[in-house]
């Protein structure tokens, strides 16, 4: 259980804690190298021996363990795989002699703590991964947010001029305007106004020589 903590979670979560779990799973799993070996051994089981009182005293350890992940945040299913491990430690290293063994192989203080340390590095990943989006919309009077965005999705979307200048027409007409219609509406009225002038000069121009005609009769 020796090494620096990850670079990961460092900073980022109680460290103390960290380190108090790894020496009680040391103490525990990994405390001394057989001879001639690479295999640890810790007092798990040289406490097993002890004829269930063994046992109360190595699994009230091994919960020291699942109480930090705890504290720290891990999730339920997480806790509930550390519980499992000592549940298995406790239940089959209360058998005797076969217990004894099995508690030298059986890791279940060490594996709960990479568990514990697996469990923050991902949770300290998902939380810088993690954006969040504001949307702001524009809400004023002339409707500039609306025609800004419309603008916006015709360059997406590669949508043309004519539709474009439809849309912001249409935005244009439900904003009000002051009471007047739109662009195009206005411009309608404009061109009947002109040829109701037109119309109007031809009759302006009869009536006159009418109008001479008479009082040269007379």
């Amino acid at each position: 259980m020796a090494g620096e903590i990850p670079q990961d979670i460092r900073g980022e979560v109680d460290e103390a804690a960290i380190r108090r779990a790894r020496a009680v799973a040391t103490l525990l799993d990994e405390s001394v190298e057989i001879p001639g070996t690479n295999f640890k051994v810790g007092v798990d089981p040289v406490l097993g021996a002890l004829p269930v009182s063994g046992d109360v005293v190595v699994g009230a350890m091994s919960m020291y363990i699942v109480y930090e992940a705890t504290r720290l945040g891990v999730p339920y299913t997480t806790i509930v795989r550390m519980l499992a491990n000592v549940g298995v430690d406790v239940a089959v290293g209360s058998v005797p002699v076969v217990g004894t063994l099995f508690d030298a192989v059986w890791k279940a203080n060490k594996w709960n703590v990479d568990l514990l340390e697996r469990e923050l590095e991902a949770m300290h990943g998902r939380s810088e991964g993690r954006e969040i989006t504001i949307e702001v919309e524009d809400e004023g009077e002339d409707g500039a947010g609306e025609r800004d965005g419309v603008e916006e999705l015709a360059e997406e979307e590669d949508i043309d001029a004519g539709e474009e200048a439809e849309r912001i027409e249409e935005i244009e007409a439900s904003e009000g305007m002051d009471e007047t219609e739109t662009a195009a509406e206005l411009e309608e009225l404009e061109e009947s106004a002109e040829s109701d002038d037109s119309n109007g000069s031809p009759e302006s121009g009869e009536s006159g020589e009418s109008d001479e005609s008479d009082a040269s009769s007379t």
